[in-house]
């Protein structure tokens, strides 16, 4: 894997049979991506590694590339991908690989649907890295593949991606890495929406049930639906505290339900208001424990300004 971006025309990545089943159900073609990361956490871990395939009307191409963190990766997070501080040293950070990623991905027009397995995992560190560079999602649709998987192949033990591919036969040498679990997603794709037509060709019954529309099944979200929260998103108490944010980062205290300092109030670095699938989360630098942290929003009971700064404040490491 190239420590820089790796961009590629791959023409014969995919069959005819393939792609043709993926341009009749998308015409404008699909862009399938993998992340690798420090964590499972949108506001508290790092992309280390990001893959993608694109397949429109034009070709096929790919994208590739490790991406620095700016921060150590986790020994136990290394042991399920490979990824180590090594390998990513000489890459490029995240904020500079997201611009040349959606200049990848929305290079043709109208933008090609965007397709991911779990996708709401990969989509929300999208989302969350656009948060914190300021930048404004593109109008993209999201579909996941596992769930398109669920419909096409109901006989699958599961639907991991792992699984899946031993299920239908496809090579995944390489789990855990992204672009091979990218190759491995396109894969499950094509073979996905050409057993759903299969579906659809059988003679039916009046016992038979009628089989959804599959892009409706697999369809998650607009990317664009994701924006800064305004006020109106959060509870009465901390709406005066979005002018803060969009003026700065303030250094706030907030009373907190759960976590070390139950019933105290604890200073924080207060950087955006995040959108996340368990709801709205404050995201911040913690200055007890120069960490930082997702605040879920319904669990923040009270805020103030800091008065006197923390002794442990520091300004924001790069990149988080």
């Amino acid at each position: 894997m190239p420590t820089a971006i790796h961009i590629e025309a791959c023409p014969n990545l995919l069959s005819i049979p393939e792609r043709e089943a993926i341009f009749r159900h998308f015409p404008d073609g699909v862009l399938v991506f993998d992340l690798e990361t420090t964590g499972l956490s949108p506001s508290l871990d790092e992309i280390v590694e990001i893959a993608a395939i694109l397949v429109t009307p034009q070709g096929t191409s790919t994208f590739q590339t490790l991406v620095n963190p700016l921060r150590p990766i986790p020994a136990i997070v290394t042991a399920i991908h490979g990824i180590t501080d090594e390998m990513v040293l000489d890459a490029p950070p995240f904020h500079k690989v997201l611009p040349e990623f959606l200049k990848f991905s929305c290079s043709t027009s109208p933008i090609p649907a965007w397709f991911a397995h779990n996708a709401r995992f990969d989509v929300g560190f999208i989302i969350a890295a656009h948060q914190k560079f300021n930048l404004i999602p593109p109008n993209v649709s999201i579909y996941c593949s596992c769930q398109l998987s669920r419909l096409a192949f109901r006989g699958a033990p599961n639907h991991r991606l792992k699984t899946l591919a031993t299920y239908l036969g496809i090579a995944l040498e390489q789990h855990h890495r992204a672009y091979a679990d990218t190759l491995a997603t396109v894969h499950v794709l094509a073979q996905g929406l050409s057993r759903y037509e299969e579906m659809l060709a059988q003679p039916t019954t009046e016992k038979s049930k009628k089989y959804p529309d599959i892009k409706s099944h697999s369809w998650v979200y607009a990317l664009s639906e994701f924006k800064r929260l305004g006020p109106s998103s959060l509870p009465s108490h901390l709406q005066d505290l979005v002018p803060l944010l969009n003026a700065g980062q303030p250094t706030i205290e907030i009373l907190y339900q759960g976590g070390s300092h139950k019933g105290k109030y604890r200073p924080i670095r207060a950087v955006a208001f995040l959108p996340m699938p368990q709801g709205p989360v404050l995201y911040a630098h913690c200055l007890l424990t120069d960490l930082y942290k997702s605040f879920s929003v319904i669990k923040i009971v009270a805020w103030r300004l800091a008065t006197v700064p923390a002794p442990s404040e520091q300004a924001p490491k790069e990149g988080l």
